[in-house]
């Protein structure tokens, strides 16, 4: 019999729709067989407020379940990076969930047990954004240009159903660049992962991100994912520097070699030249001290979009708390009567 894995805790981003947690009981059944302990955390992502009850129901009707309400709508990317925060298994396992994706469990599973730290179920099933012509056109340059100026790829694919080892989710959730890594189909050494397919094509349709959430993730992921478009400027200001010192050299050369030279016009040149020198050494510095702050400064806190927090009543694990009775005896499961502050841990 193979020995079954300690906890992992289900992601499950909801927006808009409650459609994607009716298989949450077979999710959960088929994950039982697998794992310990299961805890579910549910991100309600700009849910409409009339839903706030069927969410509290959900949560009442799960065990060890959490359910987040967020102040603002936000990218779902976002929205499970909260999620890995607020786990605390030892996998984490992103998930709609979908019929192909609960089928495929058992092979994410093995692969899983075999030493990788994600496990990516990657097919042509899952969550579509349904994007138009001109947001797809938008969506394929910014993935060019993030490319070009930090320097990694970000896929185009959403992460909607794959698993992290915790030593995995916790360097994506603590990195500056999570949104991209929480996609990435690779997080580097240390980190093996592997891919399994999904033959199914059962999908579910969302509507796209808002315009001004979309620009908002846009321009955070390319200003702040690398130091690459502020070292941009370091190198205009190098590149000016070299300019305004070959501009006062020539300048110099026309004052020695040529006759006709205007009067006061080596000294303008000179002081120009030297202005749009200094002018260059402060952006060349200045912009190398802020590459410096930038890498040492952590990321900023997710933790103030929660709005709302409600956890279920019933608990798959109260039966086994470790506590030490009055006689100072080790008890597997809550005591009959109350304890007092002495005796517990």
């Amino acid at each position: 019999m193979i020995r079954k894995l300690s906890s992992v805790s289900v992601v499950i981003v909801v927006r808009h729709t409650l459609s994607q947690l009716e298989l949450l009981g077979r999710l959960l059944a088929s994950l039982r067989a697998h794992f310990a302990d299961i805890e579910t955390v549910v991100v309600a992502n700009g849910l409409p407020a009339d839903m706030a009850l069927e969410m509290k129901k959900v949560a009442e009707l799960i065990a060890d379940c959490t359910v987040l309400f967020l102040s603002e709508e936000v990218h779902d990317d976002v929205a499970r990076l909260l999620g890995i925060d607020h786990a605390i298994s030892d996998f984490v396992l992103f998930t709609t969930p979908l019929a192909a994706q609960i089928d495929a469990l058992p092979a994410m599973i093995a692969s899983l047990r075999e030493g990788n730290d994600v496990v990516i179920g990657e097919g042509d099933s899952g969550i579509i954004t349904d994007r138009g012509g001109i947001s797809s056109t938008f969506f394929d340059l910014f993935r060019g240009v993030h490319r070009l100026l930090v320097g990694s790829s970000y896929e185009a694919q959403s992460p909607t159903f794959r698993i992290f080892s915790r030593s995995a989710a916790l360097y994506i959730a603590n990195r500056r660049d999570g949104e991209v890594l929480v996609r990435a189909r690779s997080l580097g050494q240390g980190f093996p992962c592997a891919v399994i397919p999904i033959d199914s094509t059962e999908r579910l349709s969302v509507p796209s991100m808002p315009l001004g959430i979309a620009v908002a993730k846009a321009l955070r992921l390319v200003l702040t994912g690398s130091a690459r478009p502020l070292r941009l400027i370091s190198f205009l200001g190098f590149g000016g520097g070299i300019v305004a010192v070959i501009y006062a050299a020539y300048a110099i050369l026309v004052y020695m070699f040529k006759t006709d030279v205007e009067p006061g016009w080596t000294t303008l040149s000179l002081l120009l030249a030297a202005m749009l020198f200094v002018l260059s050494a402060q952006f060349l510095f200045l912009s190398e001290y802020l590459v410096q702050i930038l890498s040492t400064v952590p990321s900023s806190s997710r933790r103030q979009l929660v709005a709302r927090e409600f956890r279920s009543p019933a608990s798959s694990r109260a039966g086994r708390l470790n506590v030490i009775d009055g006689a100072g005896e080790f008890q597997l499961g809550a005591p009959e009567q109350p304890a007092g502050p002495e005796n517990v841990l």
